[in-house]
């Protein structure tokens, strides 16, 4: 990934040299930064529960795509919410396509607790 970055970083360099498309390049690597900073983390996070027998989970986030394939991500034991930061990036990033795939399809829901019964 380093190196697709630094081929990026210069291309974007040879661009600058035209006067005229150095506010271009300069648009162009940033909107490029924003979207690997956004692929590379998600807001949804797994987390560590602690069930009343005293076991520790670690339960991963699912979403939509989970959900359509039934991989089992989702834990029936755990209660989760929605992602409210994933929602807004995916709005935010709606142009992108991409994004809001990633992170409603596989980030929509986060675990909170162990549900009590």
């Amino acid at each position: 990934m380093y190196k697709v970055f630094t081929k990026v970083i210069d291309f974007c360099k040879n661009l600058m040299v035209y006067s005229n498309l150095r506010e271009y390049a300069m648009k162009k690597l940033f909107a490029l930064l924003m979207l690997i900073a956004f692929l590379a983390a998600s807001c949804a996070q797994p987390k560590s529960i602690v069930f009343k027998d005293g076991t520790v989970q670690t339960v991963p986030p699912y979403g939509i795509i989970n959900e359509l394939l039934k991989d089992g991500k989702k834990n029936e034991k755990v209660l989760y919410q929605l992602s409210v930061k994933d929602i807004t990036l995916s709005v935010i990033l709606s142009a992108t396509i991409i994004v809001p795939i990633i992170l409603l399809g596989y980030n929509l829901w986060e675990p909170i607790g162990p549900i009590d019964k």
